[in-house]
């Protein structure tokens, strides 16, 4: 099962919740495995610090500082500039990130998943549909000038598994902010921080994302995590029980079908 959705939506709490009421599994956070993530969050500061810099010159000065990142460097060099023509600055940005993002989670899934999916069930806090993060809409009309589909398209190409259930989480965008200030983590995850200021579009990215899933016949489940932000960590983790019940209703009905 895999959770992805909006930053502080309570992802690592349900993941949290299902490890505790589950017979013989493990959690698998990509943000804390992800070999490339220092590599992603560099170029992240990069992109954030000068709005302006091609993202050329970010991964030249990305291979001038950590020569370990050197393929990776020109594994992204090749993909943004097979999309480049079709996009503006931004957008290009986004598909470099999407690339050290995609090409971290296709490590996991080789140094991690496969393996401990062969012994017990796997819960993904994070996965191929948190690469919504980096979709960019068109900077004139309607459209991505990267979008959730060419993302998705990424993740196969690198050979990033597929669930047996999607789990998109969300919480009302007013919230947000006070969730943020009352986070009982250490700091956010690259992910959290390039979020801020972005939840609209990628709300947006994930509902599209649903929509395709669904279409397409895919195991996915939307959960609205709507409690009222508090700062005790036990009143937060009560207010997620009917988010988890429902995920757990559906993972049993997934699991009656199979």
């Amino acid at each position: 099962v895999t959770l992805d959705g909006l930053s502080v939506a309570g992802k690592s709490t349900l993941a949290q919740m299902l490890l505790e009421r589950s017979a013989d599994a493990v959690v698998i956070s990509e943000n804390r495995l992800d070999p490339l993530r220092p590599a992603t969050s560099r170029l992240n500061k990069m992109f954030k610090a000068d709005p302006n810099i091609a993202y050329t010159a970010a991964l030249d000065r990305l291979a001038t500082e950590s020569s370990q990142f050197a393929s990776f460097v020109k594994g992204a060099q090749g993909y943004v500039q097979r999309l480049q023509f079709d996009m503006d600055l931004a957008a290009q940005q986004q598909a470099t990130l999407a690339y050290f993002f995609a090409a971290g989670r296709s490590l996991v899934n080789q140094l991690f998943v496969s393996r401990e999916i062969q012994k017990r069930d796997v819960i993904l806090d994070r996965w191929r549909a948190s690469g919504v993060y980096q979709a960019q809409p068109a900077a004139h009309g309607e459209g991505y000038a990267y979008s959730p589909q060419e993302i998705l398209a990424l993740n196969i190409q690198m050979g990033v598994c597929s669930p047996d259930m999607q789990v998109i989480l969300t919480c009302p965008a007013e919230q947000i902010p006070q969730r943020k200030a009352y986070r009982q983590k250490e700091g956010a995850g690259t992910a959290g921080q390039m979020s801020t200021g972005r939840e609209p579009i990628i709300y947006k990215a994930f509902m599209e994302t649903l929509a395709w899933l669904q279409a397409n016949g895919k195991p996915v489940i939307h959960i609205e995590n709507d409690g009222t932000p508090v700062e005790q960590l036990e009143e937060q983790v009560r207010q997620a029980i009917p988010s988890y019940l429902t995920l757990e209703s559906a993972l049993r009905d997934s699991m009656d079908g199979r």
